[in-house]
């Protein structure tokens, strides 16, 4: 008779293990085969897995002795086989039962296990060097979970540069778990990849674009434009990195760190950029400042006679002062500019604000003046010339004191006095020279060689005896031992208006002069061997 015990197993699923007798009265019932996987701690404890019993008239007794066969390779896969005896006691034969326990290392090691290298950024003077020796966590793929899996590593670089400066590296890693990559069985199944960003970037600490130093220079050559060459841009760093330097001037010669160039006149800034660090910009700008330097020509007028005009300052109807105002520009004579379109500013000195002067009595006679030419650049030349400042109006008081006097009344005052000539030199020894504007005539009367010389000549004051249509005045003269002695009357361009002849010494004599106008001024000189007296007399009316 024989009889069939059923029992339910618990593993990872549920089977029905059924164990047939072959006497009725005892059984040996083994757990059943199990799979597991080997990063359980299986050998701690095999009972888990169940343990083998004997079923004898109903009663259960379990076995804990049993021969236990373990086969796993270094990959932690395998089985482990638990094997029980016993003796049956009805008939002494020996049963046996076999539990096989397969130990599986699929799924073992995963991708969540690795722990990847972040994305990294080596910024420094040499970050080549620096992806020699990266740090943990960035040199390599981590895991602390390697119990039945052999994972190895490996990468490769693929690098794009923008510039030598400038590299983005791509390492390319790739996690093989020796145990569980079978390309052929399960492929990609132990295989495992991941992209690491490195960036490399030349950089540092201390950066600064040192530009073309700000100049200045003055265009003597052309009105247009002047060859320049300037210093090139130079990036100044505490080591030698990869950099780029431009210009955006429109007059270089080209766009790098040279901005040599044509440059017309005029103010210029001429912005730098150097490019580094992958996109880093630094500026700096160089001023370059070019000044026409071609200066104006000037031409003078020469010899500009200019008349005191009577001022009443107090508007009480009697003139107090004489004066004549005068522009710098009164005196140009045609000056010119070479560069087509200045326009020019005249002076008296350097000052271009000092466009005019007043003259007034204390400038009668003749004075040099400059006149200053400026353009629109500053630039300057200078011309000399002569302005002679006359007082033809004997209303002006203080003025000239040999144009004091009443009605028809003449008055003069001393010149010059000339004397003889001494030596055999033929030359004039005189206090003083005579006046550009004054007597063309004094030639005429300097003939012959007076070896006595500093003679005494006396004149006294001319008087108007008429005055209708012509002037006719007295002249008393006295000369020393007893030398004859003549006059002279000469107008103030030169011409001969009325001589006397030789009179007696010690004599008045009469003068006609031929002088229409009733303010007429005029020389009169009266001399004789040794010394002449040249006065300017006015008639006034």
């Amino acid at each position: 008779m024989s009889r069939r015990v059923q029992f339910l197993a618990f593993t990872s699923f549920l089977t029905w293990c059924t164990i047939e007798k072959l006497h009725a009265d005892f059984s040996l019932v083994c757990p059943p085969d199990v799979t597991i996987s080997c990063r359980e701690d299986y050998l701690h404890d095999l009972n888990v897995y169940g343990k083998a019993y004997t079923l004898h008239n109903g009663n259960v007794q379990y076995i804990h002795d049993c021969k236990t066969v373990i086969e796993i390779d270094d990959c932690g896969a395998g089985t482990i086989k638990r094997v029980w005896g016993v003796e049956n006691p009805e008939n002494w034969e020996w049963l046996l039962c076999t539990q096989v326990i397969t130990v599986s290392n699929a799924g073992a090691f995963l991708y969540r296990d690795i722990d990847w290298p972040p994305a990294i950024v080596l910024e420094s003077c040499d970050p080549e060097a620096d992806l020699k020796s990266l740090p943990e966590p960035y040199d390599a793929p981590q895991w602390s979970r390697t119990r039945c899996a052999k994972p190895m590593v490996s990468y490769r670089d693929t690098r794009y540069a923008v510039n030598p400066g400038c590299i983005k590296l791509l390492r390319e890693w790739k996690v093989l778990d020796w145990c569980q990559y079978d390309p052929v069985e399960f492929p990609g199944r132990g295989l495992f990849t991941y992209t690491q960003v490195i960036k490399l970037i030349q950089n540092s600490d201390t950066t600064k674009l040192q530009c073309a130093r700000d100049t200045t220079l003055v265009n003597d050559r052309n009105c247009d434009s002047l060859f320049v060459r300037l210093e090139p841009a130079k990036l100044l760093t505490g080591c030698g990195i990869y950099h780029d330097i431009s210009n955006t001037s429109s007059h270089a010669l080209d766009s790098s760190a040279d901005a040599t160039g044509y440059y017309p006149n005029g103010l210029h800034l001429i912005p730098f950029y150097a490019e580094f660090a992958c996109g880093t910009i630094s500026r700096c700008t160089t001023r370059l400042e070019i000044k026409n330097g071609i200066r104006p020509t000037p031409y003078c007028l020469d010899g500009v006679v200019a008349v005191l005009m009577p001022q009443d300052t107090n508007g009480d109807g009697i003139n107090d002062d004489g004066m004549a105002e005068i522009w710098a520009s009164d005196l140009d004579r045609g000056s010119w500019h070479k560069c087509t379109g200045q326009q020019l500013r005249f002076s008296f000195s350097s000052d271009p604000t000092d466009r005019s002067r007043i003259f007034t009595c204390p400038d009668v006679g003749e004075q040099e003046v400059e006149i200053w030419v400026f353009d629109e650049n500053g630039n300057s030349d200078l011309c000399k010339t002569r302005i002679e400042i006359q007082n033809n109006d004997p209303t002006i008081p203080d003025c000239d004191p040999g144009f004091s006097g009443n009605w028809r009344q003449l008055k003069g005052e001393s010149m010059i006095e000339y004397y003889g000539f001494g030596g055999q030199d033929n030359k004039w020894n005189s206090k003083s020279e005579i006046p550009r504007f004054g007597v063309k005539g004094h030639s005429e009367l300097s003939a012959g060689i007076f070896p006595e010389a500093n003679k005494e000549l006396e004149v006294g004051e001319p008087h108007i005896l008429s005055h209708v249509g012509v002037c006719t005045m007295r002249i008393p003269v006295k000369a020393a031992e007893g030398r004859p002695v003549y006059a002279q009357a000469w107008s103030p361009d030169g011409r001969l208006l009325a001589t006397s002849g030789q009179v007696p010494a010690n004599a008045e004599f009469e003068l006609e002069l031929n002088l229409p106008d009733n303010h007429a001024l005029f020389f009169l000189v009266v001399g004789d061997c040794n010394r002449r007296v040249v006065r300017k007399l006015a008639i006034t009316d």
